[in-house]
């Protein structure tokens, strides 16, 4: 079986890396070595920012159908001369061309194909209210909070997704648990789901070059296609309430279970 190399980051970067691959495979080929295959999750890009197989140069890609309105079902992509690598991890019928046994779920099925055919058709529009709604975002969250918060990453450039944002507050009394526990009107994140639970700093903000303080004190805040200018204004209130009263009231807070975890969008 070819060696496999696994990515898992959310825009372009990925092009770049497949570009890569397809020159060091030339070469690896030439030189009898089998070629690295390559996979990645576009979980969280699919339906904000164009997907495209052949331009990401990959061999396999993951959707989920969840973060683009679907059912909670996904889909891998598998190039067409690499079925063969495909192998069942469930065994008994002949279902779904031998991978999976059992009756489809055909209610899924349809409606991620769906989910999938608005994507493709409104992409390009969902993309432009995903970018207008979240520069709304950052500057209503600039003029409330100024100094005393910080976006953990870049918002200003192309090669990020439209619709999340990784933030912290800067007082040490605003954990990104504490903040959501106090947020009345806010459904938010301090990490992912599969770490849902546990009260800890995201490994993955640490890897991104966060310091643990800063990662144990961040929320995501993700926008919709739908997301409204009122809606971020309620948002952002909620958010000044919360951390206004931990601040006043720091004693009350120095225990607590982690709360807030999820998808986002």
């Amino acid at each position: 079986m070819s060696d496999v190399f696994l990515f898992s980051l959310h825009s372009q970067p990925i092009a770049d890396l497949g570009k890569a691959l397809t020159v060091l495979n030339l070469s690896r080929i030439e030189k009898g070595k089998r070629p690295i295959l390559f996979h990645t999750d576009a979980s969280q890009a699919f339906g904000k920012v164009s997907v495209d197989v052949k331009a990401l140069h990959v061999d396999f890609l993951t959707v989920t159908g969840h973060k683009f309105y679907g059912p909670r079902c996904g889909a891998v992509f598998c190039r067409k001369d690499l079925l063969g690598l495909m192998k069942p991890i469930f065994f008994g019928g002949g279902q779904e061309r031998n991978y999976r046994p059992g009756t489809e779920n055909t209610v899924d099925i349809v409606g991620l194909g769906k989910a999938a055919e608005l994507v493709h058709l409104h992409l390009e529009e969902w993309r432009i209210n995903l970018v207008r709604i979240g520069q709304y975002l950052a500057e209503r969250m600039q003029k409330t909070f100024g100094d005393t918060f910080v976006f953990n990453f870049s918002v200003k450039t192309d090669s990020v997704l439209p619709n999340t944002f990784s933030v912290h507050f800067i007082d040490p009394r605003c954990k990104g648990y504490l903040v959501l526990q106090h947020a009345a009107r806010t459904e938010a994140s301090t990490g992912a789901a599969c770490h849902s639970g546990k009260n800890c700093a995201s490994s993955i903000l640490i890897n991104s070059g966060l310091t643990k303080t800063a990662a144990e004190k961040s929320i995501r805040l993700s926008v919709g296609k739908d997301t409204t200018k009122e809606e971020i204004d309620i948002l952002v209130a909620d958010l000044a309430k919360s951390v206004r009263h931990l601040t006043e009231n720091p004693d009350q807070h120095t225990t607590g279970t982690l709360a807030g975890q999820g998808d986002g969008l």
